[in-house]
């Protein structure tokens, strides 16, 4: 009989490997736990930490203290390293404003024709689930 290895006895690097799925866009989601803001999180160290900034020090490298890890895409549970950026805090909250409701109303529908629910899609993305609702019928 065969032992089954946990994940969390995997090396962190296979066990972000193994906990993913490529969206059409590119964006590796985070496949096991979100957290209630829409982050994926991996438990490290005796810690939970963000996926994706454990993703982008395994396959990129260390994050200053000073600094946060910024999703482009938008998607909060991407942990894609091309899809990551380093900038301040204050600069990523900037950014994150920025991103057009157009871009987040497109990653809504594709998110919902790969099924995920309203609710999810409104954390995930964060938007108002009022608006999510609206836009999504």
């Amino acid at each position: 009989m065969s032992r089954q290895v946990r994940p969390s006895g995997l090396p962190l690097r296979e066990r972000l490997e193994l906990s993913k799925v490529v969206d059409p866009s590119g964006c590796w989601l985070w496949t096991l736990h979100i957290s209630s803001k829409g982050y994926g999180t991996i438990w490290v160290a005796g810690k939970t930490q963000y996926a994706h900034r454990m993703a982008y020090e395994v396959f990129v490298g260390p994050i200053p203290v000073s600094m946060t890890v910024h999703h482009k895409c938008g998607t909060r549970h991407c942990m894609n390293p091309e899809h990551l950026e380093l900038c301040s805090a204050s600069e990523n909250r900037k950014r994150a404003a920025r991103i057009p409701l157009e871009e987040k109303i497109v990653r809504a529908h594709e998110m919902r024709a790969q099924g995920y629910s309203k609710n999810d899609i409104s954390v995930l993305l964060g938007m108002n689930g009022q608006l999510v609702k609206r836009v999504l019928g």
